[in-house]
């Protein structure tokens, strides 16, 4: 009986918020799981996000992650929905309109240890690629730091 191997070179992409002063192997917060995607999509969704990042001009913005969730067979723990919805609702919807999310978004950050609370500012937001193993940060759109810190709509 002959079994069907998943294809290894076949690429996954996602986006994924990123901490100030932590690397995004360590510490993430998965925005979009997008799948596999051909590169007319990942172009139109790099040009997608841009265009928001211009348009809202970001500043970085602290979030907390405090409520211990199992998540398949890891640990993970859960922020809050609502510091996210405010800005990155509009986001991810408008990226949907080239890719369906294959997981609604739950604002989580998986974690090794015991820890059980995660604090820390959110810097930039990127797209990521997986392929055959090694992961490739496609591109990075920084939020602007400015003295007042606050998230501009």
């Amino acid at each position: 009986m002959k079994q069907n191997m998943p294809n290894l070179n076949t690429a996954k992409y996602y986006t994924n918020f990123g901490f100030k002063g932590y690397e995004l192997k360590d510490f993430h917060c998965t925005h979009l799981y997008l799948g596999d995607l051909n590169d007319v999509n990942v172009l139109a969704i790099i040009e997608l996000i841009n265009n928001f990042f211009i348009k809202k001009q970001l500043t970085p913005f602290l979030v907390r992650f405090d409520s211990l969730e199992k998540f398949n067979n890891r640990k993970v723990l859960l922020g809050d929905a609502i510091t996210f919805d405010n800005c990155f609702k509009i986001l991810f919807n408008e990226i949907e309109t080239i890719c369906r999310s294959l997981h609604d978004f739950k604002p989580h950050v998986s974690v090794k240890s015991d820890i059980t609370c995660f604090e820390a500012e959110i810097d930039r937001y990127v797209v990521v690629k997986k392929q055959a193993g090694k992961i490739y940060y496609i591109k990075t759109f920084e939020f602007i730091n400015n003295e007042n810190n606050n998230i501009i709509y």
